[in-house]
């Protein structure tokens, strides 16, 4: 026979449960405000995502992630456009292109004006990889170091 304790637990148990509030919402809510107090708009756009993922009906996280994620893409445009865009080749800052446009990379890889700048900054980086044929170790390391710092800062490695 079951006992009367043992009922009585199952059902609170059974009300706590349907009484949990969405914690998946809630941690992602908590995130997102704290993105924002750093000022991190990537990080608070993903959150705000996450967010309206957990509870569809929230509107207002989904209306959050969508308006802090343009304003995170307009203004690493903004900082990219004078590192990646120059008409000659030699006045790009590749690693400083790569690094504003990483971040943002994660909220719309596919961007229109986004890909194209990282794809040239990825191939300046490569051709300034490879100037020439390593002849001694040193230079092989570094090659080596060019490849690999410049693939970290495109988010490959």
């Amino acid at each position: 026979m079951v006992s009367t304790r043992f009922v009585r637990a199952l059902v609170l148990l059974s009300l706590a449960a349907c009484s949990t509030p969405n914690v998946a919402h809630r941690d992602a809510l908590r995130d997102a405000r704290g993105a924002l107090d750093r000022g991190d708009l990537v990080e608070a756009t993903l959150a705000y995502r996450r967010a309206c993922q957990a509870d569809a009906q929230d509107k207002t996280s989904c209306q959050a992630a969508a308006t802090f994620g343009n304003q995170a893409l307009d203004a690493a445009l903004a900082r990219a456009r004078p590192r990646c865009g120059p008409e000659k080749d030699a006045d790009v800052d590749v690693p400083g292109c790569l690094e504003v446009l990483y971040p943002e990379r994660q909220l719309e890889p596919a961007h229109p004006e986004l890909l194209p700048l990282a794809d040239r900054a990825g191939a300046l980086a490569i051709v300034r990889c490879r100037t020439g044929s390593p002849t001694a170790s040193e230079e092989a390391f570094s090659l080596g170091r060019c490849s690999t710092c410049h693939r970290r800062l495109d988010g490959t490695v």
